[in-house]
């Protein structure tokens, strides 16, 4: 996975890329790649060009098609958007249909903060192009509860306070939701190893680990 960080050194402006391995492992070594984005004639700083530079470094910048009305489930309900099919899943559900509470991380699926459940699978959807659901069923974690009572994962995750920015939990639940789903009858084990790409920059594994351990236990009352 690949996060970044802008600085200044040089007279330049610098995106550190910092490679990341599963840190659901207690050991990793992320490695640091330098690369530059403008120098010091330059105004401002484009977010776009950041986003592709780090995006480019696994995937092919493509030019936009004719937009297209693409039409699918979101969360129970029929909806429909115009636009370019090659638009990734999550641009189109946080700047089209405001749902924010998808998350964008690393752009290239490794992070899985953005994970989404198609058709109850878990999807990182910041890599998936909205044409690839059309005629699909999506749920978001805005999907999740049914008015006032929390899933059975996010009970358990509120629970043992399995959060602290905040910033992966909406994709760990995700991910935890479309572990179960695709296998009701899933171990500890099983369900952890699903969630080997989920990364979390605050490390809060612990208290993650024991939200899927309470999801799991027999007091939990099952994980529907």
């Amino acid at each position: 996975m690949l996060a970044g960080v802008l600085i200044f050194a040089g007279g330049k402006l610098l995106l550190e890329s910092v490679l990341f391995e599963h840190q659901f492992r207690e050991n990793y070594q992320p490695q640091r790649v330098m690369t530059a984005i403008g120098g010091p004639g330059e105004k401002g700083v484009d977010l776009f060009k950041v986003r592709r530079i780090v995006s480019a470094k696994h995937h092919a910048v493509r030019e936009p098609l004719m937009e297209t009305k693409i039409s699918f489930t979101l969360n129970g309900k029929a909806r429909s958007v115009t636009t370019d099919p090659q638009r990734s899943l999550l641009e189109v559900l946080r700047e089209d249909l405001r749902l924010t509470g998808t998350k964008y991380g690393c752009g290239e699926g490794q992070c899985r903060a953005c994970t989404v459940l198609v058709n109850g699978a878990s999807t990182a959807s910041c890599i998936t192009s909205v044409a690839d659901v059309d005629q699909q069923a999506v749920t978001t974690i805005e999907g999740l509860a049914d008015g006032d009572k929390l899933h059975p994962v996010q009970a358990a995750f509120l629970s043992e306070g399995a959060f602290q920015c905040g910033y992966c939990t909406a994709g760990m639940v995700m991910g935890v939701v479309g572990a179960l789903t695709e296998n009701p009858q899933a171990s500890e084990s099983e369900v952890m190893a699903k969630m080997q790409k989920h990364i979390c920059r605050c490390g809060s594994y612990v208290k993650y680990s024991k939200a899927i351990k309470r999801v799991l236990a027999p007091s939990g009352k099952g994980h529907a």
